[in-house]
């Protein structure tokens, strides 16, 4: 017998809170559904790119423990969620929907700080782009690299809005509502397609 796929929806922004209550949902149910598969609809604008990293690495130790896990993202995944969206096994996109790229901003832009801890500021900034771009490069299967998304970014200045056709194709989603990536195989789409009468929780 087939098991059955649970629906768990994040759309909120993206922060210590939100997702420390949303990973204690998850623990609890894995507890409940070994190895069983789950699907995040995710629509978030975005937020604080540790508490998306501490998401991302959660849905690694739920695969690493048996679980497939589809995202989903209708309406957008701006900025940090965009990050969460690669930790996927399959990565969907609705036709309408869009993904949002990135640098990550020094906090002294709006704090006000000065000498040396804004030095410091900018480096930490620095080095959470780095990380969160190579996680969108190693996903794409060849098609980005850490400088072409600087490039797309205005060398890491201005905002990169990627429609669902430009994600497919620059090989941040999987499958955009029923067309597939070439790099994603025709039985694992197929399997892991959203499963539209999945539960919510």
């Amino acid at each position: 017998m087939k098991i059955k796929t649970a629906t768990f929806v994040f759309s909120q922004d993206i922060n210590d809170a939100t997702v420390g209550n949303f990973i204690a949902n998850l623990v609890s149910w894995a507890q409940s559904n070994e190895k069983a598969p789950l699907q995040i609809i995710l629509n978030s604008g975005g937020g604080g790119v540790l508490a998306a990293i501490a998401l991302y690495e959660f849905i690694g130790v739920l695969q690493a423990n048996g679980h497939n896990v589809t995202i989903a993202v209708m309406g957008r995944a701006g900025s940090a969620a965009a990050v969460v969206l690669q930790a996927a096994d399959h990565r969907v996109i609705y036709p309408n929907s869009d993904l949002l790229i990135h640098a990550v901003f020094p906090i002294s832009q709006s704090s006000g700080t000065v000498g040396t801890q804004v030095k410091a500021e900018v480096d930490r900034s620095e080095s959470l782009t780095n990380r969160t771009f190579t996680i969108l490069a190693a996903r794409s299967c060849g098609k980005l690299t850490v400088e072409s998304i600087d490039s797309k970014t205005g060398d890491r200045s201005k905002d990169w809005w990627v429609s669902a056709r430009e994600a497919l194709d620059f090989g941040m989603v999987d499958e955009v509502a029923g067309s597939r990536s070439s790099c994603d195989s025709e039985e694992s789409a197929g399997d892991q397609a959203v499963d539209e009468s999945g539960d919510n929780s």
